[in-house]
């Protein structure tokens, strides 16, 4: 079966789906992928049209049906669900080297998201939390032109999204262990693994799906943007490995001296990556831990009090309401003034 995927390979994301309509798009993905575009690709032609003639411009659309890479990129869960019902991209956050060394088989899980552009912008926000990235003000947090550790992700991200055979029976896995960030995406990569580092290859598994990317300033004109990706190696001194075999491809982005974030804040004396993740969280609101268990999505309320609220705490990030009585009934937890400093975009 995956040799007669690999048979479509550039073809069926701008098949037309019949009886579909700019009405079974997600109209709050529309509109926040409509404003990336505005905001980091001023001079694109299209951007002020009416939705409808967009989407046709674009390739979300062709003569107002929509097309598969349009549906994956910013359908309603339902329409996606129908045409596409193996969809789903999974992001797991583990803290441990291993399933195996993990004390609780993941410490946060993203939710399924309708589309590909719902899954990549939560997903890169989680992502901030483990690298060094200089805040800009905006959603994301990354300029469309960067140098940093994100920039570097983002791209590999990009090609995880853009690149994945969404009808094999396997979905895009991105997984963040204590030492490494895994990209698995199904599919093979169409070329030898031998000339990634040395030579530009521009064959697109879904042509028009790394086109919405482009368009948003979000990926390379030409090749898989291998060459963004290996600044990782740069910047952190951690190696960036690809594997491939028939039915999947792999990017591992291994974590170098010069990461911050989970892998290595708790050994510098910064905020962990959980810890961040916390204090972004709480912001300037009090919650019970039953409360942060839920807004965090950690199963384990032995695991979030034990490594990150107690180490938030003891790094004088996070109050507790009954200084004097850790395990009062009422116990709330808010952030003091050097907590306070951490929460992006927040002014004291």
């Amino acid at each position: 079966m995956a040799m007669m995927r690999d048979q479509a390979f550039g073809s069926k994301s701008e098949q037309v789906v019949e009886g579909t309509s700019i009405n079974d798009l997600n109209k709050s993905s529309l509109e926040t992928y409509r404003n990336r575009i505005k905001n980091d690709n001023p001079s694109f032609p299209y951007k002020d049209l009416p939705d409808d003639q967009f989407c046709d411009k674009v390739g979300i659309s062709k003569d107002g049906q929509l097309t598969i890479g349009g549906i994956l990129m910013l359908g309603q869960r339902d329409t996606v669900q129908r045409h596409v019902s193996n969809f789903w991209i999974d992001y797991l956050e583990i803290p441990g080297k291993n399933l195996a060394d993990a004390q609780v088989r993941y410490t946060f899980r993203m939710q399924e998201q309708d589309n590909i552009w719902e899954s990549y912008q939560i997903i890169l926000q989680r992502l901030r939390n483990f690298v060094d990235a200089p805040y800009e003000a905006r959603p994301d947090g990354v300029g469309a032109e960067d140098e940093s550790q994100l920039y570097a992700l983002r791209e590999g991200l990009t090609n995880c999204c853009a690149h994945a055979d969404y009808f094999s029976p396997m979905h895009p896995t991105i997984r963040v262990f204590a030492d490494r960030i895994e990209l698995q995406n199904p599919g093979r990569f169409m070329f030898p693994l031998t000339e990634l580092r040395s030579q530009i290859h521009s064959i697109p598994r879904n042509p028009n799906i790394i086109k919405f990317f482009r368009y948003a300033k979000l990926g390379e004109n030409a090749g898989y943007g291998i060459d963004k990706m290996l600044a990782w190696e740069r910047m952190t001194n951690g190696k960036v490995e690809f594997a491939s075999d028939l039915l999947c491809s792999t990017i591992t982005y291994w974590f170098g001296e010069q990461v911050s974030g989970q892998a290595s804040g708790q050994a510098s004396g910064q905020a962990s990556g959980q810890v961040l993740l916390l204090i972004n969280c709480i912001r300037d609101k009090v919650y019970s831990i039953t409360e942060l268990q839920e807004m965090l999505g950690i199963k384990s309320r032995r695991y979030l009090r034990e490594e990150i609220v107690i180490p938030a705490i003891e790094g004088g990030y996070v109050l507790r309401a009954y200084p004097d009585k850790p395990n009062h009934p009422n116990q709330r937890y808010y952030l003091s003034e050097k907590g306070l400093k951490l929460v992006v975009g927040y002014k004291l």
